[in-house]
C-alpha cells in the first residue's frame, strides 16, 4: 500500500472504493463567544473528518463504486450517506492505492471555515440519516494541525485506525 498522489489509472479488474478526506477550520470565535476561550479563538484549527465505523475502525467516509457510478459520483453519495454533507467534489483523485481485494481512491475536499451552521446540519442530516441508512458510522471532527501535534499524534497512533489511513493523512499533512 502506498498512498502518493497520483492519477486514477488502476484497471487490474478488481472493485473500487472512493473516501473523502473533508478539511476544515475551526473557527472558534464564532463558536465559543467567551472571553476565557481567547487563546482559542486566535488560533483557528485544522481539523479532518473522520468517522467510526461499523467495524469499531477510524477512517474517512466513503465506501463501494456502485456500478455506472464515477469515482466521484461514488464519493459524493458516499460522504452525503454517511454524514450529511452534500458538497460538490472535485473530480481529482489524491491519491489510488490496492488494498486487498479493491482497488482504493481517495479525494481531498476542503471545506474552508466549520460554521456552527454546518455542524448543526450536519448533526440534523445524521439523525434523519440514520432512520434512513441505518447507523453504519459515526462521524467526527478530528485534530489536523502540525500546530497541534500532541493532537496529531494521538489520532496518529490510534489503534483503531483503518491501515491505509495513517499514510494517507501523513500525505495529506503535507498538502496543509
Amino acid at each position: 500500500m502506498s498512498c502518493k498522489p497520483t492519477h486514477r489509472n488502476v484497471d487490474n479488474g478488481k472493485p473500487h472504493a472512493a473516501f473523502v478526506a473533508v478539511l476544515a477550520k475551526l473557527d472558534a470565535s464564532e463558536l465559543l463567544k467567551e472571553n476565557e476561550f481567547k487563546h482559542i479563538k486566535e488560533n483557528p484549527s485544522q481539523k479532518i473528518l473522520m468517522v467510526h465505523r461499523w467495524d469499531g475502525r477510524i477512517g474517512f467516509p466513503g465506501g463501494k463504486v456502485d456500478e455506472g457510478e464515477t469515482l466521484v459520483e461514488a464519493a459524493k453519495r458516499e460522504l452525503f450517506e454517511e454524514v450529511g454533507l452534500k458538497e460538490n467534489i472535485k473530480d481529482e483523485v489524491f491519491c489510488s492505492f490496492e488494498l486487498g481485494s479493491i482497488n482504493v481512491h481517495v479525494f481531498v475536499h476542503d471545506l474552508g471555515t466549520l460554521t456552527h451552521e454546518l455542524l448543526m446540519f450536519n448533526s440534523s442530516a445524521m439523525i434523519l440519516l440514520s432512520k434512513t441508512y441505518g447507523f453504519e458510522v459515526c462521524p467526527f471532527w478530528a485534530p489536523f494541525s502540525k500546530n497541534d501535534p500532541k493532537s496529531l499524534n494521538r489520532l496518529l497512533e490510534s489503534n483503531n485506525l483503518v491501515s491505509s489511513v495513517k499514510e494517507t493523512l501523513l500525505e495529506i499533512l503535507k498538502l496543509t
